[in-house]
């Protein structure tokens, strides 16, 4: 989760979403809230844009509004795998660990390839001493 992801299509222009990015490397998670705002009041139907709100909440500490955030995302675009995997990473926080596995299986349904979910989802198997699936889970991370 180091920055959000823009690999959707979307309307909102490019500059806008750059914005949020930089102010995201910055840390500036309550100016993104503001921002992020303002911009679904004109695209309400951006799912990235609900993606990039729930991070900027899980960096605030609104965990929960995060996850509501996320799962609004998945509601516009069902195919967006980056809002399962964050629902996993707060999930995976707030120890909620086999609900995190299924948000990392339901990333990993939608982009076969995630590697960054399967990581995520290994680490929790560690956790949870399973270590043969999380052996499979970090060697397709790879």
């Amino acid at each position: 989760m180091a920055e959000p992801r823009t690999a959707i299509s979307s309307k909102i222009p490019q500059e806008k979403i750059q914005n949020l990015i930089n102010l995201y490397e910055q840390g500036a998670f309550e100016e993104i809230l503001s921002k992020v705002e303002r911009l679904i009041e004109l695209f309400p139907k951006e799912a990235l844009l609900f993606n990039i709100r729930g991070l900027a909440m899980r960096n605030v500490g609104d965990l929960e509004a995060a996850i509501v955030s996320y799962k609004h995302a998945i509601s516009i675009q069902p195919g967006y795998a980056e809002p399962y995997l964050n629902i996993g990473y707060v999930l995976s926080n707030k120890g909620d660990l086999d609900e995190a596995i299924d948000s990392f299986k339901n990333a990993i349904s939608i982009k076969p390839d995630y590697a960054e979910a399967y990581n995520n989802m290994g680490a929790i198997l560690q956790r949870q001493g399973k270590l043969e699936e999380a052996i499979i889970a970090f060697n397709k991370s790879l």
